[in-house]
């Protein structure tokens, strides 16, 4: 009877103590989580026109966390390196995008839903002209800073593709 009574409370107690854990798991991970990708040098394509000679940047951000949030900014801003903005380092340059292409800001962000903007190629280049990691980023309601994604000029990745010789 002992035995049984013992093996009970070690069911009920690491039961319990799973519990809580999944719990507080759960608290910290609620909320809007959102998903940033980038793509550069895109051109325009409107059936019936001339192509643009202007390249644009194209940034996606993907709500895929349990709450919505409200877009703010389109930001960009250059860190000397990875670890100042680990950091929270002052970045050496920032800026703001007022009117990031047809959706203007403050923008809804429901779950799963997604937002587009774009900016031209040849604004982003100026950031490239001096050293520096350059990431693209939107700031929104409940975050306490930007959510960014690093980007690098056109023509260089962060890394190669497998099998492609390195240079």
């Amino acid at each position: 009877m002992a035995l049984a009574t013992g093996v009970a409370a070690i069911i009920g107690a690491s039961t319990g103590v799973a519990s809580l854990g999944w719990q507080i798991f759960k608290h910290l991970k609620d909320g809007p989580v959102l998903r940033l990708s980038v793509s550069q040098g895109m051109e325009l394509i409107v059936p019936g026109r001339e192509p643009d000679d202007q390249l644009l940047t194209v940034v996606n951000v993907t709500n895929v966390g349990s709450q919505s949030t409200t877009l703010t900014h389109l930001i960009v801003e250059r860190y000397r390196n990875r670890f100042d903005r680990a950091l929270r380092r002052k970045p050496l340059a920032q800026g703001l995008v007022p009117r990031p292409g047809a959706m203007d800001f403050p923008h809804k962000l429901a779950v799963g839903d997604q937002w587009i903007g774009t900016m031209y190629q040849q604004d982003l280049d100026r950031y490239f002209t001096e050293k520096g990691h350059l990431y693209i980023g939107v700031y929104h309601t409940f975050g306490k800073r930007s959510r960014v994604v690093r980007i690098t000029p056109r023509g260089q990745s962060l890394k190669p593709y497998p099998g492609e010789p390195q240079s």
